[in-house]
């Protein structure tokens, strides 16, 4: 009787303009996740079950999120919205999280009801969501670097470095990155915006002990501690929780 559960991670989408990546009606009512996605195009469309989308690229997308038959408590945080147009249309009471997002002159339509929306950066002008926050970031431009893993590093002097609304290692980012130097955020405020996982001057992902299991999968929930079951992703020789049998 529970509704379907999908989540996806480092998943890219790809797709036309008009046609969509994800879509909900009152037919098909899949709770879903997006984590470190990127979605090029297309469109995702939410109104019946509940979704989040975390550390997550929106590049010249359209987003649809509307109460159409059910109330929905959304999450979205650390993404960049690129272009593209957003529609959201809150009618319950319920509370609606847009946190620590980059918007990059992102067409904005939201005709009713308010959101959590605090930490959020926006180009100078352009559309923002409603009510407007004293911890917003406005610039006139975000200055996009390019390195290994894609083109939206932010430069060294950005100011949405440390200006989010929580922790990074409080919201998985402890191994990723913002920046071209590839330092890693660890438990600093996270920086606005979408992150890439940290790598080597080679391109690879950190492995800090050298057990050629990259840190960000070591540390599964990207807190930075050694949880029960994981390997430690600092500790040299690490075996993990395992029994073994010596003689």
């Amino acid at each position: 009787s529970d509704p379907p559960q999908a989540s996806f991670r480092f998943t890219d989408w790809s797709m036309p303009a008009q046609d969509g990546h994800h879509f909900t009606s009152s037919t098909y009512s899949t709770i879903s996740s997006y984590s470190d996605c990127q979605f090029h195009g297309g469109g995702l469309s939410f109104g019946v079950a509940d979704f989040t989308v975390t550390n997550s690229l929106l590049e010249r997308a359209y987003t649809y999120v509307s109460e159409d038959n059910s109330a929905l408590t959304p999450t979205i945080r650390n993404c960049l919205f690129y272009g593209g147009q957003l529609y959201i249309d809150r009618f319950s009471d319920n509370i609606w999280t847009f946190r620590d997002n980059v918007f990059d002159q992102t067409s904005i339509t939201q005709p009713d009801g308010d959101m959590d929306a605090a930490n959020n950066a926006y180009i100078t002008n352009c559309d923002r969501l409603m009510p407007t926050n004293v911890t917003d970031v406005l610039v006139t431009n975000f200055n996009w670097q390019t390195s290994w893993l894609g083109n939206y590093y932010l430069p060294s002097d950005s100011p949405l470095i440390d200006k989010g609304s929580t922790n990074a290692n409080l919201v998985g980012l402890y191994h990723y990155t913002t920046q071209t130097n590839q330092v890693k955020e660890t438990n600093s405020i996270v920086d606005i915006g979408f992150h890439y996982v940290a790598v080597d001057e080679y391109g690879n992902p950190i492995d800090t002990n050298g057990d050629g299991l990259p840190d960000y999968l070591s540390d599964s929930n990207g807190n930075g501690a050694v949880d029960s079951g994981e390997i430690g992703w600092n500790i040299v020789g690490d075996l993990g929780l395992k029994v073994l049998i010596t003689r």
